[in-house]
């Protein structure tokens, strides 16, 4: 074949071929909009309905629960409240269980609501619902703890035959004195050792008072503003008798004398002749206690004590300085009150008062502690358990520090007592003050705690023992009068030693003020004390005031300057020349002390200038300042005034200024200086 004939149309196999047929597009059908919105919003609202529908169930449960928990919690907490009314510890207990299992339940229902507290509003009242339950149940865990305490208190006093009657419920009502030895130790040590549940109560108490303090950032609603106010206000009270209680059960084995005879030394701590440590030593006291009987009490007048060894020419004791410099030659007991941390008081007083008894050929005491003891104190006592009425002279909170004194300084020689004798009144009333106290019915002992605890806050009262585990606790209870450096960034004190100004101090009025501003790189900062004397005459309590004052800053601080310092008073040094100031290191913080004296009528003002330590400087730059003020143990409750210049605005502080003050770059406060204060500032 030839590839012509192959390549003619005849032979083209295609040429007869029919056309192909156009392709066929098939399209979908349009969409159908109205009839898919209608599926996709039933969809939704199938959803949706579920969804409240399970909502409605989820916070059905929660609601119901709560309700059930609600009503537990209203009969329970009434049966509490009747139980507790009428003395009944032991169903009082029972029925704070059923509290605090319906406070658990509650809790429990009011988790359920988690899912809204994101809500403005509505959120903060369900963070405050369950804020306010939390703290309830804290509370009442805590005060159930306490009750069970008691019970078994009570337990071990039934155990020896007797019955405290507040503690049982019954109806008898015995006071402490009335207790049997027995029944004395074994009530003390359920005290004892109860201790660690305590310290359990205590936290537990302040966790509650911490989830109460947080409510006050939400935006309650009156309703629950008014449920947690019964709680707010009851709540410190708690957290107070606890803290009293505590203590107490801490020293309970040592200065009750469990198991074994022990003996203190009682420093009447004269603050009318104020000292470093409390006041002039003029009476002395010996007690022995064992399993808390007190077994002997003795009180004598400290001078009979120093004649053992006053004239004696192989006994001599260096005094501090400013004694040596202003009053005395040689370091005797009743001037043994010179440190401003009474617990060196207490120590310098043993030694002294052992050494003086040794030396005049007597036994030397064992002493297990020492408590210092202010008129300011037992004028409290006084008015607690009632005037005393000794050899026809009756004493008065009002007068007890007048009277007492006048009877050892002027009524004994009117009376034609030897000197020796001039100080048996106080032996006397001493001994009928702890007899009206160890006869109070246990109604009362939570009062007289509460006296105790006021004593030690504005230190009129301070313990000391020789014993490391009940110092420790007395220091961590501010019992010991111990001072802290450490606890602040910057601190103050201003202490003063009445050295031959006879019983003038009352009649002095200070105003402490503490300033500071910037200087070069850091801050200089100025302790004045302003004293004005009162007294009108001179009479056998009141001259012209001599002061050896000492001012405490922190350690490292530099003396800069001083104004207002004497060399003696106008009577030994008529041209009122200034003195030099003493710069010393003590207690873990540099102090600066002069003498001063300041007559009748007049006001004198004494004032140290001194750069503080970098240490602080460090504290106020890095805007977080802390200042700790201190009082003198047996001190009155002086002016203070704080002006703390830091060079810029303050954003914070605690306790706040007057808002007269708000918006500079100066920290105002003008207050009391009752007790150690503390400062927080925010910069």
């Amino acid at each position: 074949m030839s590839s012509a004939n192959f390549l003619s149309p005849r032979h083209d196999p295609w040429v007869h071929l029919p056309p192909l047929p156009s392709p066929r597009v098939i399209l979908p059908p349009p969409p159908q909009k109205k009839k898919n919105r209608r599926v996709v919003r039933r969809g939704f609202f199938v959803i949706a309905f579920l969804l409240i529908i399970g909502l409605g169930v989820y916070f059905g449960i929660g609601i119901v629960r709560v309700l059930e928990a609600g009503l537990q919690l209203k009969a329970f907490g009434e049966q509490a409240k009747t139980a507790l009314d009428d003395g009944d510890i032991s169903a009082g207990a029972d029925a704070l269980t059923g509290v605090i299992t319906a406070l658990t339940n509650l809790q429990s229902g009011a988790e359920y609501f988690a899912l809204l507290e994101p809500l403005p509003v509505v959120g903060d009242q369900i963070k405050g619902a369950k804020a306010t339950v939390d703290a309830a149940l804290e509370t009442a865990v805590a005060v159930e703890d306490g009750l069970h305490i008691l019970l078994e208190s009570a337990k071990a006093v039934q155990g020896a035959g007797g019955v405290v009657g507040e503690v049982t419920g019954s109806s008898e009502s015995r006071s402490y004195s009335s207790l049997t030895s027995d029944e004395k130790e074994l009530l003390l040590q359920s005290l004892a050792a109860s201790l660690p549940d305590l310290r359990k109560m205590q936290i537990k108490l302040r966790l509650a008072s911490q989830d109460l303090d947080r409510l006050d950032e939400l935006n309650l609603s009156p309703v629950f503003k008014n449920a947690i106010a019964p709680l707010k206000e009851k709540l410190p009270e708690l957290i107070t008798a606890v803290d009293i209680i505590v203590p107490f059960a801490a020293i309970a084995p040592e200065y009750a004398g469990l198991g074994h005879e022990k003996q203190f030394l009682m420093l009447f701590l004269n603050n009318d002749e104020i000292r470093p440590g409390g006041g002039f030593i003029g009476v002395y006291g010996l007690m022995t206690i064992k399993n808390g009987d007190i077994e002997t009490m003795v009180t004598d007048d400290s001078y009979n004590v120093d004649k053992f060894v006053e004239g004696h020419d192989d006994y001599f004791v260096t005094p501090p300085h400013a004694l040596r410099e202003y009053l005395i030659p040689e370091w005797y007991f009743r001037d043994s009150a010179w440190s401003p941390d009474f617990t060196q008081t207490a120590k310098d007083a043993t030694q002294l008062f052992r050494q003086e008894i040794g030396f005049g050929g007597q036994p030397i005491p064992e002493i297990s502690g020492v408590v210092g003891i202010t008129p300011s104190f037992i004028s409290r006592v006084l008015e607690f358990v009632g005037p005393i009425t000794v050899e026809d002279q009756t004493f008065t909170s009002e007068n007890i520090a007048d009277e007492l004194e006048y009877q050892v300084e002027q009524q004994y020689d009117i009376d034609g007592k030897p000197p020796e004798q001039r100080k048996e009144i106080v032996s006397k009333v001493t001994d009928e003050m702890v007899h009206r106290l160890m006869a109070l019915p246990p109604s009362r002992w939570t009062d007289f705690f509460k006296i105790m605890h006021a004593g030690f806050e504005k230190k009129e009262i301070a313990l000391m023992s020789f014993d490391a585990r009940t110092q420790a606790s007395l220091v961590d209870s501010d019992w010991a009068g111990v001072l802290n450096p450490a606890q602040s960034d910057d601190l103050v004190m201003a202490v003063d030693a009445n050295l031959g100004a006879l019983k003038t101090d009352p009649l002095v009025d200070r105003h402490i003020t503490y300033s500071i501003k910037p200087y070069a790189s850091g801050y200089r900062a100025t302790t004045s004390i302003e004293y004005h004397n009162t007294g009108t005459k001179y009479d056998w309590r009141t001259t012209r005031y001599r002061t050896y004052a000492r001012v405490y800053a922190p350690l490292g601080s530099t003396f800069v300057s001083s104004e207002g310092s004497l060399q003696n008073d106008i009577s030994r040094d008529p041209s009122r020349t200034p003195d030099t100031v003493d710069v010393a290191t003590e207690l873990g913080m540099t102090s600066f002390g002069a003498f001063t004296a300041v007559e009748l009528g007049e006001t004198r003002t004494l004032s140290f200038t001194y750069d503080l330590p970098p240490a602080v400087v460090s504290a106020i730059k890095r805007g977080d300042y802390d200042l700790a003020t201190f009082k003198q143990v047996g001190g009155r409750d002086n002016l203070l005034t704080l002006n703390l210049d830091f060079g810029t605005t303050l954003k914070d502080a605690e306790p706040p200024e007057d808002q007269k003050y708000w918006g500079d770059k100066v920290y105002h406060v003008e207050t009391v200086l009752d007790t150690d204060r503390h400062f927080r500032i925010r910069l």
